[in-house]
């Protein structure tokens, strides 16, 4: 009887404090890390084939354009991704699932 009460006790007391603790991470906050796996790949534009937009680990490239790297990325809610490349220059992306995205002004679809 006596085991029980301390078991039920401890269970009480690590529950508490699991539930009560204050999590302080936030996927709103800037990251310079890899960019997340769920945008990467190579993307082609819906209209034109040739148009193409690479998303690696570390570097987002367009078709003709040199890779820009050193960025860093904020996810906004709701599939929406908020890419910085400094010099004033930031790059908006939408995920709608795992074969469509579409960029900046969101008339830029892309396709896998």
């Amino acid at each position: 009887m006596k085991l029980t009460k301390i078991i039920t006790t401890i269970i009480a007391a690590g529950t508490l404090a699991i539930t009560t603790t204050e999590v302080t991470a936030s996927a709103s906050s800037w990251h310079y890390g890899a960019l997340p796996a769920k945008i990467r790949g190579k993307w082609h534009a819906s209209h034109d084939y040739n148009q193409k937009l690479k998303i690696t680990k570390y570097f987002v490239k367009y078709t003709g354009e040199s890779a820009s790297y050193n960025l860093r990325w904020k996810y906004n809610g709701h599939g929406f991704y908020r890419l910085d490349f400094g010099d004033d220059f930031a790059y908006y992306l939408h995920y709608f699932n795992s074969h469509k995205i579409s960029t900046n002004s969101f008339w830029h679809t892309y396709i896998k």
